[in-house]
């Protein structure tokens, strides 16, 4: 790892830096605070160490005042920061990713296009989408171990990090809805370990609306070379975008022969280690990838049941009730899903509810009443929800909503609102 990747261990006094740049201007004390609107004394107090943590808009008008920009802004700025996240050494393997817990499974074209994207830099940042449970995390999970010598930093959501770690750190730099510039400090610092080395912060589960996301272009600009993936339920929307969307694995056709149909071979792999040596029909295991629509998610929940379930009678439980195996959550996070789609979009959907087997574009246009120009694209934005697929992983011009989404259509488990 270059030095270039690194904070540096020391750093001067705010006070004697201050005083340094000041006089470096030929500025008075008062001529400063002219400069910057910071008071006489709040700078003679920090020049002489009585105050020793001046806020972060203190510390910007100061720099403001002062013309510092670049590397000497960065030390400004370090200078100032309390003690914690701020002025640790980090190299960029100090916040690596998770290990990950078993194979993947049925992902190897998605896994292949994601490493490449985030080796090449091609496109510099990359929205991977999808319903919870559909395996994001676990895909770009297999990307960071596929991209070799190329440093990843990864951040959980839902993970809280330790005090004076890098993960810290880029927590801090994301910042919060609405912290205008909160973050900028923090920003500055990783901008100043990441430098212009390639390398790759992956954003694990944080939605659009968990973060200040003026943040992301803004490090994209101070790292030349870093790469961000996201895996998030919706796109950010943000300039540059490169969304790319993650939908179930794919499950076989009544009449196909399934054992290498992905969703059958994960679902084959979590029974292999819950029941070892027990077999069971390829036509049942077929009917229940089918019946949870190949999300990962519920393919384990269902392994899961066919410790204590005759195949047969769990395959029956799921035509009743497909959320009584998939797990409520499941339920929760559809109806979610469905609940904020855009008015048009959502009224889409409750269309498409009724087509039976795989419909086409035409289909689509011909059931809405819309124009084939305004429908196209809300089909588009229903198959990034994950809430519509291709019906036919051989023909991707056919596509079907997913038998959950129609189970709850159904069963009235959405509101008017949400069945619009």
């Amino acid at each position: 790892m270059g030095s270039e990747m690194r904070i540096p261990h020391t750093r001067r006094d705010f006070g004697e830096l201050l005083r340094i740049h000041r006089i470096r201007r030929a500025a008075t004390q008062h001529q400063l605070a002219g400069l910057s609107t910071v008071s006489v004394r709040a700078i003679r107090d920090l020049e002489l160490g009585k105050a020793h943590r001046p806020r972060r808009d203190t510390v910007r008008l100061l720099a403001d005042g002062l013309g510092l920009t670049g590397r000497e802004r960065v030390e400004f700025e370090t200078a100032s920061a309390a003690p914690g996240w701020a002025t640790p050494a980090h190299d960029l393997t100090a916040a690596p990713p998770p290990a990950p817990l078993d194979a993947i499974v049925g992902r190897d074209a998605e896994v292949a296009v994601l490493t490449e994207l985030a080796r090449s830099g091609s496109q510099r940042l990359v929205t991977v989408v999808g319903l919870p449970g559909v395996g994001k995390s676990r895909a770009v999970l297999e990307v960071a171990g596929a991209l070799g010598d190329l440093p990843v930093l990864w951040s959980d959501a839902a993970a809280e990090p330790a005090p004076d770690t890098l993960a810290a750190l880029v927590r801090a730099a994301l910042g919060s809805p609405g912290s205008a510039r909160g973050a900028d400090m923090a920003a500055a610092h990783l901008a100043e370990l990441v430098g212009a080395a390639a390398a790759v912060l992956v954003l694990d589960g944080y939605d659009r609306d968990d973060v200040d996301r003026a943040a992301l272009p803004v490090l994209l600009q101070r790292c030349p070379g870093l790469r961000i993936v996201l895996t998030t339920r919706v796109p950010w929307g943000l300039a540059g975008e490169r969304v790319f969307p993650l939908g179930p694995l794919a499950v076989p056709a009544p009449d196909a022969d399934p054992e290498s149909v992905p969703s059958v071979r994960l679902l084959r792999s979590h029974l292999s280690r819950l029941q070892p040596g027990f077999t069971h029909t390829a036509t049942g295991v077929g009917a229940l990838c089918r019946a949870l629509d190949g999300i990962p998610s519920a393919l384990e929940a269902a392994a899961s049941a066919l410790t204590v379930y005759p195949l047969a009678e769990l395959v029956e439980e799921l035509a009743d009730d497909p959320f009584d195996i998939a797990g409520e959550h499941l339920d929760t996070h559809l109806r979610r899903a469905v609940a904020t789609l855009d008015a048009p979009v959502a009224a889409l959907l409750s269309r498409l509810v009724g087509l039976r087997g795989g419909w086409s574009m035409t289909d689509a246009v011909r059931a809405s009443g819309l124009r084939a120009g305004v429908c196209a694209p809300l089909v588009r934005a229903l198959l990034v929800r994950g809430l519509v697929r291709c019906a036919d992983d051989t023909d991707r011009t056919r596509f079907t909503v997913l038998g959950l989404v129609t189970a709850l259509y159904r069963a009235r488990r959405l509101t008017a609102k949400e069945a619009m």
